[in-house]
């Protein structure tokens, strides 16, 4: 172990980060290479050469909703793409909300029995409303009835869920599920709304980084 450890500390200091005012050196822990920092934080990422690992790499981007003048007619029943969480333990959907001064949607989240899906549950799950610059509100947890945003043009919606719930979740009478989508149950007030929805996973422990992560939407 030793010996593996000071492979890596030789490879950090050729590549010149030994002198780095952020990492200090690299460690082993529970058999996986760490990037210490001055502070004491380890992060269990490989690096590379340009040292922790870049988002591009850890997390991963999916399409959800294009962009569309009324996004959210609740005649067309609005839903995002279903994704699998196999290889992550969290999925954050962000909606954008450009023009539509006065349109609401009600949204949930609903763990999935397959992709196309067959079978859904509504679960709870946690967001936040960003409705002036980047001013953000609490997190909040939401039942599985689901919220309804707040009326106003130029707004992001973040909504967060853990595989952990979309596991519990009986679809069907099953549980242990993986795939999981975000729905709109209700438009309260009927305005049009140009918007988006854009899925980003991650959070899976021990995950290592990659140039060009795995597809979640087959």
């Amino acid at each position: 172990m030793n010996f593996i450890k000071g492979i890596w500390l030789l490879i950090l200091l050729a590549l010149g980060f030994g002198t780095s005012s952020r990492i200090t050196k690299m460690v082993i822990k529970d058999r996986i290479p760490h990037w210490r920092f001055s502070d004491g934080t380890l992060l269990p990422m490989i690096a590379g050469a340009a040292g922790p690992s870049m988002m591009l790499e850890t997390l991963k981007f999916a399409k959800g909703l294009d962009p569309v003048a009324d996004a959210f007619d609740n005649a067309t029943s609005p839903v995002s793409d279903v994704y699998s969480l196999r290889g992550h333990g969290r999925i954050l959907f962000a909606i954008y909300i450009g023009a539509g001064a006065t349109g609401t949607q009600t949204l949930t989240v609903e763990a999935c029995d397959n992709v196309t899906p067959s079978n859904t549950t509504t679960i709870p799950f946690w967001y936040r409303q960003i409705l002036t610059g980047d001013t953000e509100s609490a997190i909040t947890r939401a039942a599985a009835a689901g919220f309804t945003v707040t009326a106003g043009g130029s707004k992001i919606i973040l909504i967060e869920v853990d595989a952990a719930d979309v596991a519990a979740a009986s679809v069907n009478s099953l549980t242990g599920n993986e795939f999981v989508r975000l729905a709109q149950s209700a438009e309260p007030v009927n305005s049009p709304c140009l918007g988006s929805i854009m899925a980003i996973l991650g959070g899976a422990p021990n995950r290592y980084a990659e140039d060009v992560n795995a597809t979640v939407i087959v």
